[in-house]
């Protein structure tokens, strides 16, 4: 005979928490919602270090972004425009904006807390790493406010291209054609994490290559591919650059 132990109330919202809290803050619509303030703080203060709009004091991806712009003679003021877009984007079609609905107020404060403690973990692992396998030092105290933005920068911008748009496209396509879930994820993670890590050699950063920087490089972009096909965007990208910044003052 099989005794069946009713839950307490306590216990049931516990578990309703807990399993309303990953689902719904692993959602792109509260994602993308996350990341707005650390944009408007990156945008603002690029625009402040550039003295306008341009300049070579921003993100690598940014930078080759605005560049290319150019290039198209369209207006420098459309990439800002980018992050805008994407949060009206949300907020036109109605299931996106009753997914944001949905994020509880006590779940943005909690998220933001959720990252610095991946960001933390992740830096306290991997900071003596860093020292052997990447070039580094003391940044001088007048070239702070330029590597904070960089930094702040590039777990946001890193984390649109080679999470969501790379992974993303790589999985969705790869499902088409391979049976085996395992097999698209594993491909997915590894096309997207060595573009990660190959991105940092282009000629803009004036970094030559090296194979213990690139399989550094190579393992932070497997561990961020996991984070977000756990945690989502907001999390994964709030997570990088929290990490970005730890390593500034490590």
């Amino acid at each position: 005979m099989t005794v069946v132990v009713p839950r307490t109330t306590d216990e049931q919202v516990n578990i309703d928490f807990r399993s309303s809290y990953w689902q719904v803050s692993r959602q792109l619509p509260v994602g993308l919602v996350l990341v707005a303030p650390l944009w408007v703080l990156y945008e603002a203060l690029a625009f402040r270090l550039n003295d306008g709009l341009g300049g070579h004091l921003r993100t690598g991806i940014d930078y080759v972004l605005t560049t290319g712009l150019a290039r198209l003679s369209l207006p420098l003021e459309a990439s800002y425009l980018i992050p805008g877009l994407a949060l009206l984007v949300v907020f036109l079609k109605g299931d996106r904006r009753a997914q944001v609905a949905d994020c509880k107020r006590h779940y943005w404060p909690l998220m933001s807390v959720e990252c610095l403690i991946y960001a933390a973990v992740f830096g306290i692992l991997v900071s003596n790493m860093s020292d052997v396998f990447l070039q580094g030092g003391n940044t001088p105290a007048q070239q702070r406010w330029a590597s904070l933005v960089m930094n702040l920068g590039s777990g946001l911008y890193e984390e649109l291209v080679f999470r969501l748009a790379i992974l993303g496209t790589m999985m969705l396509v790869l499902d088409r054609y391979i049976s085996s879930r395992w097999l698209v994820l594993g491909v997915s993670i590894v096309v997207s994490a060595v573009g990660f890590s190959m991105f940092h050699y282009l000629d803009l950063f004036g970094e030559q290559f090296a194979w213990p920087a690139f399989i550094f490089r190579l393992v932070a972009g497997v561990v961020f591919s996991v984070v977000f096909l756990v945690r989502g965007y907001g999390i994964a990208a709030c997570t990088h650059s929290f990490y970005n910044v730890f390593l500034m003052f490590r």
